[in-house]
């Protein structure tokens, strides 16, 4: 396991495009512990892409089901890596909950490089409710309202410029020193 043994999980947060999904599958293999993606559980849960769940049942009703999942993460004391849900953090609590159970990393870019990781796809765009309409004007919003919460981690990792393998290994060399 690259000597790198976690006690709890790992929980990586940051806004749409920072890499969460991508980073956290990679990690995982590396140190071969099981990923999850609390998106990709509610999507399967639920039968239905998020931007569906907020179409249809609302922002609140998709914020409920995310709360949820990751207090269900907490009680079952998972040990893995977690990539969160842009928002999750901000929910009232959530924030202070993932520091009590885990190692917390945030995945920081600035806006020019969310912005472009995300308009380069459109597809990729479309499955992001709150960035879909308002476009990179709801970014830097989004970012204004959630910047303070995100800079709360443990762990700030700058990824502008680099690729998934050169993300995860400043993590892993960032678990390596703790």
């Amino acid at each position: 396991m690259n000597g790198i043994k976690l006690k709890k999980s790992l929980f990586l947060v940051g806004p749409s495009g920072s890499g969460k999904t991508a980073v956290g599958g990679a990690l995982s293999r590396r140190l071969r512990l099981p990923f999850i993606d609390t998106d990709a559980i509610i999507e399967h849960r639920e039968n239905k892409p998020i931007y569906q769940i907020f179409d249809q049942d609302g922002e609140a009703r998709f914020r409920a089901l995310e709360k949820a999942i990751i207090i269900e993460l907490f009680k079952k004391s998972h040990i893995g890596i977690v990539a969160t849900g842009g928002g999750l953090p901000t929910i009232d609590g959530l924030m202070g909950g993932l520091l009590s159970n885990g190692t917390t990393v945030y995945l920081k870019a600035t806006i020019d490089e969310l912005w472009t990781r995300l308009s380069v796809i459109p597809e990729e765009l479309e499955k992001r409710p709150l960035l879909h309409k308002k476009g990179r004007v709801g970014l830097e919003g989004m970012m204004r309202s959630r910047e303070s919460i995100y800079m709360m981690a443990e762990h700030i990792v700058n990824t502008d410029g680099l690729n998934v393998d050169q993300t995860v290994e400043r993590i892993h060399q960032i678990l390596k020193r703790n």
